[in-house]
C-alpha cells in the first residue's frame, strides 16, 4: 500500500506540463539604438567639408589642358644605361649599349671617313648639337641665361666683308683693338661725331 502510494507520487512529480507551441511569442534579438549625446550630430555636420562647385566658362579645344603638368617620359632608345656593354667590335646594337665617343675621337673618326681614300671631302664641316643642363641645386630653380662670345681657334672664311666699330678709352687700348682687326676705333670723340651725324659706316655687329 505504501509502495503503490510512493510510486504514484513519484510519477506525478515527474510529469511536466506540455507547452503549447502556438502560444509562444517571438523574441526580438536586435541591437538597441540609443540616442546620441547632445551636440554629437552637430559636430559631425561641422566636420564635413563643403565642396564649392565653380562654374567654368567655355574653353576652346586648342587651349584645354594647358595648365596641366606634363609628365616627363624617358625614351629608352636614348637612355640605354640598363643594357650591357659589348666586349666585341661587332655586336647587335639592339641588345647592347650605343658606343659613345669623346669629342676628340669623334673628330678623328670624321677625318678618317672624309679621307681621300674614302669620301674625299677634306673641306667638309662638322655640325655639333650642344645641350646644357640648366638645372640648379633645387628642382624648381634654373640657372640664368648665358650670353657670351667664344673665340674659335680656327678661322672660318666668309664671302662678305664685315666692318667692326669699336669704342674704347685710352690710346694703348685703341691701338690694340685696331691691330686686332677693328675697322674703326674711337672713344668719346667718335660718339660725338655719330650724334652730330658727321660719321657714317656700314655697321655689322
Amino acid at each position: 500500500m505504501a509502495g503503490t502510494l510512493f510510486c504514484s507520487l513519484f510519477n506525478t512529480a515527474l510529469i511536466l506540463p506540455k507547452l503549447n507551441i502556438t502560444t509562444l511569442k517571438s523574441i526580438h534579438t536586435g541591437s538597441v539604438y540609443y540616442a546620441a549625446r547632445k551636440g554629437t550630430r552637430a559636430k559631425a555636420r561641422a566636420k564635413k567639408v563643403k565642396v564649392e562647385i565653380t562654374k567654368i566658362g567655355f574653353i576652346p579645344h586648342n587651349q584645354r589642358g594647358k595648365n596641366r603638368v606634363s609628365q616627363v617620359y624617358v625614351n629608352k632608345h636614348l637612355d640605354d644605361s640598363f643594357k650591357m656593354e659589348s666586349k666585341d667590335d661587332v655586336y647587335p646594337m639592339r641588345y647592347y649599349r650605343w658606343l659613345v665617343y669623346s669629342t676628340e675621337d669623334a673628330i678623328k673618326a670624321h677625318q678618317e671617313t672624309h679621307h681621300p681614300t674614302m669620301y674625299n671631302a677634306l673641306d667638309s664641316l662638322i655640325f655639333a648639337q650642344i645641350e646644357f643642363n640648366m638645372e640648379a641645386v633645387k628642382k624648381n630653380r634654373y640657372l640664368e641665361n648665358i650670353v657670351r662670345l667664344t673665340l674659335l681657334p680656327h678661322f672660318f672664311p666668309r664671302d662678305e666683308e664685315r666692318t667692326i666699330l669699336a669704342f674704347c678709352k685710352g690710346p694703348e687700348l685703341i691701338k690694340q683693338v685696331a691691330e686686332a682687326g677693328a675697322t674703326t676705333v674711337g672713344s668719346t670723340e667718335l660718339v660725338k661725331k655719330i650724334q652730330v651725324q658727321r660719321f657714317s659706316i656700314p655697321i655689322s655687329l
